[in-house]
């Protein structure tokens, strides 16, 4: 007990062994059973915010499931449809890199420079 509480209860005397009226006892009982349901009301809480975010992350992951289902599903659609198909879609023209090295002269060397060049043909990227 410690020594606010132990200055809160009236010990008792021989002179009086009741120290505690009928509504003190009432109100400290009141106390008592506030701070259980209290308690047990944490804990619930406690119990919820365990279960309840597990069952969302099982709702979340089936819905995800059924989701790439559908992906795998439009894929296969799209590989019967034949690569041809996908190849004039996603057309882009190819970078081609070369170097030029030019020296500046004796004991100088200037550093490689990178060009780019589209090429102008797309059969190298078509095969």
């Amino acid at each position: 007990m410690t020594t606010g509480a132990s200055r809160r209860f009236t010990p008792a005397t021989p002179a009086d062994p009741d120290p505690y009226s009928r509504a003190e006892m009432d109100e400290k009982l009141n106390d008592i059973n506030t701070i259980q349901y209290d308690s047990i009301n944490d804990f619930k809480c406690k119990l919820d915010s365990v279960y309840h975010p597990l069952n969302d992350k099982i709702i979340h992951l089936t819905q995800t499931m059924e989701n790439l289902a559908d992906d795998v599903t439009t894929l296969m659609k799209h590989k019967q449809q034949g690569v041809s198909a996908w190849k004039h879609r996603n057309l882009q023209l190819p970078i081609s890199f070369h170097t030029k090295h030019r020296p500046m002269g004796e004991g100088y060397h200037r550093p490689m420079q990178l060009t780019l060049h589209r090429s102008t043909s797309t059969k190298d990227f078509i095969s």
